[in-house]
């Protein structure tokens, strides 16, 4: 089951809808975070149907809830992961 962080996807103008759309790109990328709770992190990076690059950060947890905790327009760092990886 998904979950989102509702103030924090608000706060970037980012719909969990967005959030699904980013994920289910094909050239979508990811890259393993640090975590402080022993929990497995991964920023994804992907485009949503309308071509807006975000970053999107999921945790997934020992109740399987993947939660997504960041998701906002991808930061130079990850849009340039994304060209040399995504495509």
């Amino acid at each position: 089951m998904r979950r989102y962080h509702a103030q924090n996807l608000a706060a970037h103008d980012v719909t969990s809808d967005m959030v699904d759309e980013s994920l289910a790109d094909p050239f979508v990328v990811d890259e393993d975070l640090e975590s402080n709770d022993g929990n497995f992190r991964v920023m994804f990076v992907g485009k949503t149907q309308s071509e807006r690059l975000l970053e999107i950060g999921i945790e997934y947890r020992d109740d399987d809830i993947d939660f997504v905790f960041h998701g906002m327009s991808a930061t130079p760092y990850y849009a340039a992961l994304y060209e040399r990886q995504g495509k």
